[in-house]
């Protein structure tokens, strides 16, 4: 894309995130005020990361890349007064038995993650961690254009499986 048109939609972006910044600073005034935040666990998250840097807008790429799949996770828990950053490998399947230790439940039986490093659980530095993107699949029939990624170990395989290329990419992350 023409440098103007990347700048363009990087300001429009920028735009979008202030005004979100904006409704969640409203909310967390109000869930203080309310007395609501002593006792709240409040998570932020995302579907996916962005890929400003490489030119690409919305949702088209099939890359598999550190940006798209580097979501944003932040946990608030109540009586949290200093901020805490882990950099283990997790995935989005380990937000849910976390939340339910958190809660005091028991994470359901079919839920497949694991309890987040630093809220209960223990960094795996041999962890492999899976990111599939198939949107272009229909939900009614077998997938038969995908990407997928397998990090593990500081590597990162991808394979892609398209009608225009298939192939794969191996990356050391070091």
């Amino acid at each position: 894309r023409p440098p103007d048109e990347i700048h363009t939609n990087r300001l429009r972006y920028d735009q979008h995130l202030a005004s979100w910044d904006s409704e969640i600073a409203r909310l967390f005034d109000y869930l203080e005020t309310s007395g609501v935040w002593d006792n709240s666990i409040v998570v932020i998250t995302s579907d996916h990361g962005e890929l400003f840097e490489r030119g690409e807008v919305g949702h088209m790429t099939s890359l598999i890349s550190k940006p798209i799949v580097w979501v944003p996770l932040l946990i608030s828990l109540p009586g949290q007064t200093q901020r805490k950053d882990i950099h283990a490998f997790t995935s989005s399947v380990d937000v849910l038995p976390t939340l339910a230790s958190l809660a005091g439940a028991e994470p359901p039986s079919w839920s497949e993650g694991r309890l987040l490093p630093g809220l209960g659980g223990d960094e795996d530095p041999d962890r492999g961690i899976y990111s599939m993107d198939a949107k272009s699949a229909s939900s009614f029939s077998a997938i038969d254009g995908f990407s997928i990624s397998l990090v593990k170990q500081g590597h990162r395989l991808v394979y892609y499986k398209h009608t225009n290329f298939t192939g794969f990419e191996f990356y050391n992350l070091e």
